[in-house]
């Protein structure tokens, strides 16, 4: 695995640990990952060396100075900034088909309501999810729609057009 592709996959952990999409354990993992790539430092040696069965209660201690390390901002659990990173990497999941549309839909839903720009498309989908059978509309068709708009958000995130 290269250092980018070890590093995306690092940065996308943590944003699905920060809406608790991702376990402390997920997080070590990704540490140890990045340690494979070759990637180093003193704090996330101290990561990656958590015993998985720690890691729940280690992992938020140790988080904060391997973000800096590696220069990756630190969001504050269920701050808005955290949940924004949780977005970003449950859309990156979605179109990389590591997660389910419906998935993606329901929790956007959950999250932000009908009251967030950015995330507005993804509720309106979560209710056309909801009234699919009576409406005669395959899932499938949805999901399609659902990925289309995790594009949307990731390409809006890349450009810096970020609503909140």
């Amino acid at each position: 695995m290269s250092h980018r592709t070890a590093l995306a996959r690092f940065q996308r952990v943590v944003g699905l640990w920060y809406v608790g999409q991702a376990s402390g354990p997920d997080v070590v993992l990704a540490a140890c990952d990045l340690l494979v790539a070759e990637l180093d430092g003193q704090a996330l040696s101290e990561l990656a060396a958590v015993p998985l069965a720690d890691a729940g209660g280690e992992v938020p201690e140790l988080l904060e100075p391997v973000l800096t390390d590696l220069g990756i901002p630190f969001y504050p659990p269920a701050s808005p900034a955290a949940v924004h990173a949780g977005l970003i990497a449950m859309a990156t999941e979605t179109v990389l088909g590591a997660m389910e549309p419906r998935a993606l839909t329901a929790w956007a839903h959950e999250t932000f309501g009908h009251q967030n720009e950015l995330t507005d498309g993804l509720a309106d989908l979560d209710d056309i999810y909801a009234t699919a059978v009576a409406a005669n509309t395959r899932p499938e068709d949805i999901d399609e729609d659902v990925i289309e708009e995790a594009w949307r958000i990731l390409a809006r995130e890349n450009t810096g057009d970020r609503a909140s």
